[in-house]
C-alpha cells in the first residue's frame, strides 16, 4: 500500500488530500470516496473517477511489457471538509498512486499537482498550482505539469518554500519519477522575479493633477473624469505609469490571484507589473466581486493594487455600485461555502469616467444643479476620496 499528498484548491486556499492506493487483480479499478458523501452523489463520482482512472492506467501500461493489474484508491481528506474538494482532485494525482501500488514502490512519494488529458493523452497544468505550492514545507518533493512550470519557478518569492519540483508531460515521464529515476529535463530550476519595466506614456499637464493622488499614498484613490476632458482608456493608463514599481510580496499576491483562475501569462507564469481593468459597465456583480460556485476572483482582485476602470459608471445598477463600495472599505472579499473558507484582496484605486456631466447628455446642458448632483453622486458617492476634474 503506498499514499502521497495532493491538494484541490478553493480560490487561494488548498486544502490537502490524502490518496492511499493498493493493488488488485487485473481489470479491478475503484476509487473510495470519504463516506460524508451523499450516497447518490458518491456512486456518481466515484464512477467518473473510476473511469478517468482505468483510461490512465490504459495510457500508461505497456501492453506485453507492464504486468496487469488493478488497484484501490481511497480518498482522505487531510483537514476541513473536502465534499467540493472531490470535484477538483488532480487526475494525475490518481493516476500517479494507482501506478506507485502497481509497480510495488516503496520510496515516499512527492506531492502531485496535475490533471490529465485523456484526448491528447498528456499531463496537462490545473489552476491555483501557485498558492498550492507556497503551502508546502521547505524541501517537499513536487510534480507539476510542464504548462504549470514557470509558475512553480516562482514559488520560492517573497519568501515561499524551497522546493524540489518536477515538471512532466506524459504518464511515461510521471512514472519515471515514481520509480525514482533521473528523468533529463523535468528539473525546474527557482527563478528570479524581476518588476516589469515602467510604461512609456507621454505625459502633459493634466498628468500633474492626478500625481498627488497616487505617488507617496497607500490607500485606494478614485478620480472621476469627463470623457470630454481626457479619453478613459489613457487615462487609466497614464495612472498606472504614476504607480511606484511593483514589489515581490505585491507580485506574490497577485500571482496567487491570477493562478487560481488560470489567467497567468504563458511564459513568464508570474505577474511583474500592476494590473489594469476596465471591465464593460454591463457587467454582473459577481463580475465584479467575485462568485463562489465556481470558485472565482473578481475584477476588483484581478486589479488589486492597480488600476480599475469604470468606464459609464452612472450606467452602472445601484447594487453593483453598493458592492463596489463595500469591497472598497473592507479591502477584501471572503467566501465561505460548505466549511471552506477563502480571501481575495480587493483594493484596487479607481479610475470613474462618464461621457457627460449630467444626465441629459447634450453639449448644451439645461440641467438644474440639484440634476447635475444626483447624476454626479450615482457615480462618485460610493467611494470617501473621491477627486472630480470636470471640464
Amino acid at each position: 500500500m503506498v499514499s502521497l499528498q495532493t491538494f484541490v484548491m478553493f480560490g487561494l486556499t488548498a486544502y490537502p488530500l490524502t490518496l492511499t492506493a493498493e493493488r488488485l487483480p487485473p481489470g479491478q479499478v475503484e476509487v473510495v470516496l470519504p463516506h460524508f458523501v451523499d450516497p447518490k452523489e458518491r456512486a456518481r463520482l466515484a464512477r467518473e473517477l473510476r473511469l478517468g482512472l482505468e483510461k490512465a492506467l490504459r495510457m500508461a501500461l505497456v501492453p506485453g511489457v507492464d504486468a496487469p493489474g488493478g488497484a484501490r484508491v481511497t480518498i482522505t481528506p487531510g483537514s476541513g471538509p473536502a465534499f467540493w474538494g472531490i470535484y477538483g482532485v488532480p487526475r494525475a494525482a490518481l493516476a500517479a498512486v494507482a501506478l506507485a501500488a502497481l509497480s510495488g514502490t516503496s520510496a515516499a512519494l512527492p506531492v502531485v499537482l496535475a490533471g490529465i488529458s485523456y484526448e491528447d493523452q498528456a499531463v496537462c497544468g490545473i489552476k491555483g498550482v501557485f498558492p498550492a505550492l507556497r503551502a508546502l514545507p521547505n524541501g517537499a518533493r513536487v510534480i507539476v505539469a510542464r504548462e504549470n512550470a514557470a509558475e512553480a519557478s516562482h514559488a520560492h518569492m517573497a519568501g515561499g518554500p524551497d522546493l524540489e519540483i518536477r515538471a512532466v508531460h506524459n504518464l511515461p515521464q510521471l512514472r519515471a519519477l515514481l520509480r525514482g529515476e533521473d528523468v533529463e529535463g523535468t528539473l525546474v530550476p527557482p527563478a528570479t522575479w524581476t518588476p516589469a519595466a515602467p510604461l512609456a506614456i507621454a505625459t502633459d499637464g493634466i498628468t500633474e493633477a492626478y500625481r498627488p493622488l497616487v505617488v507617496g499614498t497607500t490607500g485606494p484613490h478614485t478620480l472621476w473624469t469627463t470623457k470630454r476632458r481626457m479619453p478613459s482608456t489613457l487615462l487609466g493608463s497614464m495612472v498606472k505609469a504614476l504607480l511606484p514599481p511593483l514589489t515581490e510580496p505585491e507580485a506574490a499576491e497577485l500571482t496567487a490571484v491570477y493562478s487560481c483562475s488560470g489567467m497567468l501569462p504563458e511564459r513568464e507564469g508570474v505577474i511583474r507589473s500592476h494590473p489594469y481593468r476596465a471591465p464593460h459597465h454591463t457587467t454582473s456583480v459577481d463580475g465584479f466581486t467575485g462568485r463562489v460556485d465556481p470558485i472565482a476572483p473578481g475584477e476588483m482582485s484581478f486589479a488589486h493594487g492597480g488600476v480599475l476602470l469604470l468606464d459609464e459608471a452612472a450606467e452602472l445598477p445601484v447594487a453593483t455600485l453598493a458592492k463596489i463600495r463595500a469591497l472598497l472599505t473592507i479591502g477584501e472579499r471572503v467566501f465561505l461555502s460548505k466549511g471552506r473558507v477563502t480571501v481575495f484582496p480587493t483594493r484596487p484605486r479607481l479610475v470613474i469616467a462618464t461621457t457627460f456631466a449630467c444626465p441629459c447628455r447634450f453639449s448644451s446642458c439645461a440641467c438644474t444643479p440639484d440634476e447635475i448632483g444626483r447624476h454626479l453622486a450615482r457615480a462618485t458617492d460610493f467611494a470617501a476620496d473621491v477627486q472630480i476634474l470636470t471640464a
